[in-house]
């Protein structure tokens, strides 16, 4: 199994955290010394499971009306910016739903990777389809201005996109409301997201090791392991969305995938992929160093 006491993440040569190196060490010597039918295959998971691991930073954020987002700055499920050259998109005759807006001057800066410059927006289609029909745009910093902002577009009931707004109920009104939207307004101090199941999970005790001392170490493994988790190091967590870091393996695996530029990991934001689902936002980096980006999610 490959040396990955260090590693490259967006660009930056970063040391592992001590948690990661320890359940790194443990997890060579549990390999080095299981049965020979299960060495390789055991091997092969954790060198992929460790490979995707990755720095992340999540989000802070507040709550805000629809007339109080900054439609300049980041947003989550709320509306974001568009102008006449950028106006808001549609798709089969009805407007498209804004998923999230993120400044790629600010996400360049956090994770050390020139991502390019302006704002990338995802959106959201009517009746969408995992990853096939979301309409993903960067509007580049030259088109946005203050000025240029064309109004909110209504979006009807009959919209059914992916991912529909909380309402709330509106004593004034006598009425629903969506529910209001998160401006991003900082991020979290960085920590390692790295996606490691238990051995236990895959495998029985006895297909891996009849040794009793083997069998301590496995056991210490999966304890260390569950206390990172704990401790906020994993992204298996409460609070799970985030800039960069990786993802949990549902329908497809962070190695079959670009690297994440932001993970929706969760039910956060009252979202809702599927039945226990995950969605990403993805990047990739050509020969030049261009910026391309894709969407996708899966379900249980």
């Amino acid at each position: 199994m490959e040396n990955l006491k260090s590693i490259d993440i967006a660009g930056q040569s970063e040391e592992l955290p001590n948690e990661v190196v320890q359940l790194k060490a443990l997890i060579d010597e549990i390999c080095a010394s299981a049965n020979e039918d299960y060495r390789n295959e055991l091997s092969d998971s954790y060198a992929r499971q460790f490979r995707a691991g990755a720095w992340a930073w999540d989000p802070i954020t507040k709550t805000v009306s629809d007339d109080k987002v900054d439609r300049l700055g980041e947003v989550i499920m709320g509306p974001i910016y568009t102008c006449l050259e950028y106006d808001w998109p549609t798709k089969d005759g009805y407007p498209m739903a804004p998923l999230i807006q993120l400044d790629l001057a600010i996400a360049s800066k956090t994770g050390g990777v020139n991502l390019g410059d302006g704002l990338i927006q995802v959106w959201m289609p009517h009746k969408a389809i995992a990853g096939k029909d979301q309409l993903i745009r960067v509007v580049p910093r030259q088109f946005i201005d203050g000025k240029k902002l064309t109004p909110v577009v209504n979006l009807s009931e009959d919209l059914d996109p992916l991912q529909c707004r909380d309402e709330e109920w509106d004593d004034a009104a006598e009425e629903f409301v969506p529910a209001p939207a998160y401006q991003i307004v900082s991020y979290s101090p960085k920590r390692y997201s790295i996606q490691l199941r238990s051995i236990k999970d895959d495998h029985t005790l006895k297909d891996i090791t009849s040794n009793p001392a083997l069998i301590e170490r496995i056991k210490q493994f999966d304890k260390l392991q569950q206390n990172a988790k704990k401790e906020g190091l994993t992204s298996t967590r409460t609070s799970n969305c985030h800039l960069f870091g990786t993802f949990s393996e549902i329908q497809y695996a962070p190695d079959e995938k670009p690297l994440p530029l932001f993970c929706f990991e969760s039910d956060e934001f009252g979202l809702m992929w599927g039945d226990g689902g995950n969605a990403q936002l993805f990047y990739s980096l050509d020969a030049e160093g261009t910026a391309t980006f894709s969407f996708d999610w899966s379900c249980t």
